[in-house]
């Protein structure tokens, strides 16, 4: 140390001083700074990995009751149903020649379990929503 007191004339020992302690506290702050910042980012990478945790529980989930009901509407379509369901008087015809049921103002049925069927996935979809922010706000 005294060497360096030899180097330094002595109007320059207390600027010197000053400008290492400025020195210290600016790379003590930045050190604070870093240690904080590492602490939010190792924060929002647990909440991260949280979150894609849920989602993959969640959308498994999900996913297992759409091919239940893809399932049990594919069963529904193997047993004989009428192939139209008539909203007036003779909204139904049967082409002899052909086999085919034409209506004009009837409903069919595979229409009604197409409409259904998609019901049913909307409202497993909305469950899904549901389902994910009740996990969120769990943990």
């Amino acid at each position: 140390m005294t060497w360096l007191l030899q180097l330094i004339p002595g109007r320059y020992l207390l600027m010197t001083i000053l400008g290492l302690s400025i020195l210290l506290t600016i790379q003590s702050l930045r050190i604070g700074y870093l240690k904080e910042r590492n602490t939010v980012l190792e924060q929002n990478y647990t909440a991260c990995v949280n979150e894609k945790e849920i989602s993959y529980e969640v959308g498994t989930n999900y996913y297992h009751r759409l091919d239940d009901l893809t399932r049990e509407y594919a069963a529904y379509r193997l047993r004989p149903q009428p192939a139209c369901i008539p909203v007036e008087p003779a909204a139904c015809d049967f082409q002899k020649s052909t086999g085919a049921v034409w209506s004009a103002t009837g409903l069919r049925t595979e229409w009604l379990f197409d409409l259904t069927h998609e019901a049913d996935e909307l409202r497993e979809q909305m469950i899904l929503c549901q389902d994910y922010l009740r996990e969120l706000m769990k943990r």
